[in-house]
């Protein structure tokens, strides 16, 4: 595969090496710190070099190399740099010895998306590590100085894949800049990817991500490979790009079988630092006795994030639940072990408690993101969900959900998590006011969407806010309409036909649909919505409709994806607002501000791009705009 790829794009030759005075600049997964004696400082170090070289050639990830030699001081320390890729070659450094591994061919570009082009997104930032086995999770998020930086686990690359942008449209990839290194606290040798974590700006205004590593070597007799402390790389440059050394927190002494993911901490109106990390409820890793009570995240308190003055303790639980999104009622909720990959923020838009709601998210039942939505009421002190109040738990995407089948069900009795992780992993680029600051202080939320094969992309961008009655509301960051072409727009009325396609006059792969559909009946037996990515045969499209029998909202071809619709709310009346982006083989839909599911779908060929209304019932009104965009050109 690669090889036909490097066929089709001229490079820069490889260099093989080594090389004295050159420097292969990025791309590091690997950086060890050296220390070699004055008496082999013959020819540059050569030895030394020669040992980073034979460090690259024995690592199978490893594709170039750099080694910095002792030449330079402390201002350019000694270090073997591994390399996941090809980055472009510098010259002029002259301390510095570069070279390549036999395999450096195949590493040029990464794996391309799978599959044929006419299916490859040209929306959803896709970079090539994420078609890399393994995990890809929202390892950690924020906004820094007006720019947006997203870190992505890329664990076959050995850390997580940094990319920045300006508009929460058009990304850059930097490469990978938080990555596995040789480190030791108390015998733990942990050199792992790093594990999901966060990202936050410490007291000194400085943004520092922090995780514990997916796991260690612990010399320490009767250590576990669960062993490992949390930690921090503070930056050292405002691109982020740069890394200091490790910098230990603390060490989470609680039983259990995986080290899982911190969330970002926070200075609290007390203007204490907390920090919170998943445990589970039962102190045990035995999965014979599986952890019916749930699971937790202990807290955690000090005076300062990391340096002079920090002294953190374990103050205790912050929140434990065994539910999920179908926990509703008394007897509801079948989760346990561990939270995956939690988040914790508040600070929402329209929140009518002054500020005080908070939002806690899991990823651990299906790998779908789940929130629960609650209060904090005493600083140091548990959050407090409100389960028995429907709104309270719920998903930001239903694309995990399929219909239960079950005749007679609505809403949320009417659909099962039975497909596996789509859209979730998720983190925001920013939190409480105190947390992450971010421009207006929206909180913007990505994930990661993992499809078929090794087909992977992040999500678009959502703004979460809360309505008056404070519940959760999501919709597409506004930036992304940058990406309609003028001239494509069609804006189009109309009742609905009964049983039957009202195709729309435009065609495209790549669209964004905001649609009115009003004179809803709620008693109705309707099916209503819109079918894009028609083609030629009678059974070549996928539906984006509502079914009000069972008041879910479903993406469907031959594998229906289904969210509840909580008609119940009283703003929603007769109207069905959809706003959905199709993006060659993924589409995804928010409708009414709420509901929201994302699908990957097979179009069978590059011209299945139609676009129809249809409806069930002759009364239904339909108020269309569609655009054709344009590629986000992400790279």
């Amino acid at each position: 595969m690669f090889g036909l790829l490097n066929k089709c794009f001229a490079f820069d030759p490889i260099d093989y090496g080594p090389t004295y005075g050159k420097d292969y600049s990025g791309l590091d997964y690997n950086v060890t710190r050296w220390h070699t004696p004055d008496s082999e400082k013959a020819n540059h170090y050569e030895s030394a070099m020669k040992r980073c070289e034979k460090y690259c050639m024995d690592d199978p990830k490893c594709c170039t190399w750099t080694y910095c030699t002792p030449e330079a001081g402390s201002s350019d320390p000694e270090r073997c740099c591994l390399k996941n890729g090809v980055p472009k070659e510098l010259n002029g450094t002259t301390t510095h010895w570069t070279g390549a591994a036999p395999r450096a061919a195949q590493c040029l570009d990464g794996p391309p998306y799978p599959g044929p082009v006419y299916k490859h997104p040209k929306i959803h930032y896709s970079p090539n590590c994420l078609h890399e086995g393994g995990w890809h999770d929202i390892a950690g998020s924020l906004t820094y100085k007006s720019k947006h930086h997203v870190f992505q686990g890329c664990p076959a690359v050995g850390g997580w894949l940094h990319s920045n942008s300006d508009d929460l449209v058009h990304w850059n990839k930097k490469g990978i800049h938080i990555k596995a290194i040789h480190e030791t606290h108390a015998g733990m040798d942990s050199n792992t990817s790093p594990c999901s974590g966060f990202v936050t700006v410490d007291d000194e205004g400085i943004p520092c991500a922090g995780f514990r590593q997916c796991g260690s070597s612990h010399g320490v007799p009767g250590g576990q490979g669960w062993d490992v402390p949390l930690e921090l790389r503070c930056a050292t440059n405002e691109d982020l790009t740069n890394w200091s050394d490790p910098i230990y927190i603390f060490d989470v002494f609680y039983f259990r079988g995986l080290p899982y993911d911190p969330v970002r901490p926070w200075r609290g109106a007390d203007n204490k630092w907390y920090a919170t990390i998943a445990t589970d409820n039962c102190n045990t890793t035995t999965k014979k006795v599986p952890c019916l009570s749930g699971s937790a995240n202990q807290l955690y308190s000090s005076n300062k994030l990391h340096g002079d003055g920090a002294n953190w303790e374990h103050v205790g639980l912050l929140f434990a639940s065994n539910r999920t999104v179908l926990g509703h009622g008394l007897g509801g909720g079948n989760r346990y072990r561990e939270f995956v990959t939690p988040g914790y923020f508040g600070g929402l838009h329209g929140d009518p408690h002054g500020g005080k709601t908070r939002v806690f998210t899991d990823n651990g039942k299906g790998g779908y993101t789940m929130y629960f939505i609650g209060k904090q009421p005493t600083e140091g002190k548990e959050f407090v969900n409100d389960w028995n109040r429907d709104g309270t738990i719920g998903a930001f995407d239903y694309s995990s959900f399929t219909p239960n089948r079950k005749s007679g069900k609505i809403g949320f009795d009417a659909i099962s998590d039975n497909k596996g992780l789509v859209w979730g992993m998720a983190r925001t680029l920013g939190g409480d006011p105190n947390q992450v600051e971010t421009p207006n202080q929206r909180i913007v939320i990505h994930a990661w969407q993992k499809g078929p094969d090794t087909a992977s992309a992040m999500s678009l961008g959502r703004d979460l806010t809360l309505d008056k009655e404070g519940f959760l509301l999501q919709q597409y960051v506004p930036e992304l309409s940058i990406l309609r072409m003028p001239s494509s727009h069609v804006h189009v009325k109309q009742l609905l036909s009964l049983n039957s396609q009202t195709p729309v006059l435009i065609n495209g792969l790549q669209l964004e649909i905001v649609c009115q559909f009003s004179n809803i009946n709620h008693g109705s037996k309707d099916v209503f919505g819109i079918h894009v990515l028609i083609g030629t045969d009678p059974d070549d499209y996928v539906a984006i409709g509502v079914n009000m029998t069972t008041s879910l909202l479903y993406i469907g071809d031959t594998d229906t994806r289904a969210g509840p619709m909580n008609f119940s709310n009283p703003y929603i009346e007769d109207t069905v607002w959809m706003h959905a982006y199709v993006d060659h083989s993924i589409v995804t839909v928010i409708v009414n501000n709420r509901t929201a599911i994302t699908k990957y779908v097979s179009p069978a060929s590059a011209t299945s791009d139609g676009v129809a209304l249809f409806g069930t019932g002759p009364d239904i009104k339909a108020d269309l705009h569609i655009w054709k965009l344009k590629d986000a050109n992400n790279i």
